[in-house]
């Protein structure tokens, strides 16, 4: 179900703007000084004006919400001029649409403008769970964040490189990764005395982390002369 906010003055009957979309649409009515407030659950506004001093007080409107949100925005009027709508375009007005025209061409402007946002929504969802996943029991990794989620809600941020410690050490739970291994997916170098001691480095501020979230810093275990484990 998506919500529409329309600004109530609308002149026709509020039943009559219910009528002309599908039954996928909600509508509810604000005045100019709730707007902020409808924003939130709103998936897009509706705004009518009459003449010169409503016009204006839409621009300001317009402008108001784009400063703060990039949620659709129709706008109608019984008379536009070609510049009018130009200004509209440019303050970010998706669809402009006369009052003549409303039943057809605004129901599907709404229809075809809010199955898009419906179709994006998911695709970003898809996409972020694409970028997060599980890796041990109780622990998640977040690709976009550089961090990991324990299943009780608590974040740890990594900075980039402790994040592909992470990331390889959990590509193989419980098993011995090789320290050449690790610095060759982390650096691209060859193992080196001082590579060995960036490694260890990068794998004490992890544990540091992990200690400061009371987190047991021993999933980390170190495999003496031989590398590291993820340990569940």
């Amino acid at each position: 179900m998506f919500k529409i906010a329309v600004l109530d003055n609308y002149t026709k009957k509020k039943a009559d703007i219910k009528q002309l979309c599908d039954r996928q649409i909600e509508f509810s009515f604000f005045d100019k000084r709730s707007i902020l407030e409808q924003l939130s659950i709103s998936d897009g506004v509706i705004m009518f004006y009459k003449n010169d001093v409503e016009k204006t007080k839409i621009y300001e409107q317009i402008v108001t919400i784009r400063n703060i949100s990039q949620i659709p925005i129709w706008v109608m009027a019984e008379e536009m001029s070609s510049s009018e709508r130009l200004i509209f375009l440019k303050l970010g007005v998706l669809v402009i649409v006369k009052e003549f025209a409303f039943d057809e061409e605004l129901s599907l402007s709404l229809s075809n403008a809010l199955n898009l946002l419906s179709n994006q929504k998911a695709a970003n969802k898809r996409l972020k769970a694409e970028k997060t996943k599980k890796i041990t029991k109780n622990m998640t990794i977040d690709e976009q964040n550089f961090s990991f989620c324990l299943d009780d809600g608590r974040t740890i941020y990594l900075t980039r490189l402790e994040y592909r410690l992470f990331v390889e050490l959990a590509k193989e739970p419980n098993q011995t990764v090789l320290y050449a291994d690790l610095i060759e997916r982390i650096w691209s170098e060859t193992v080196q005395k001082d590579t060995i001691y960036r490694l260890a480095n990068l794998v004490f501020h992890v544990r540091q982390k992990l200690r400061k979230e009371q987190i047991n810093p021993e999933i980390i275990k170190t495999i003496r002369s031989r590398g590291y484990m993820l340990y569940e």
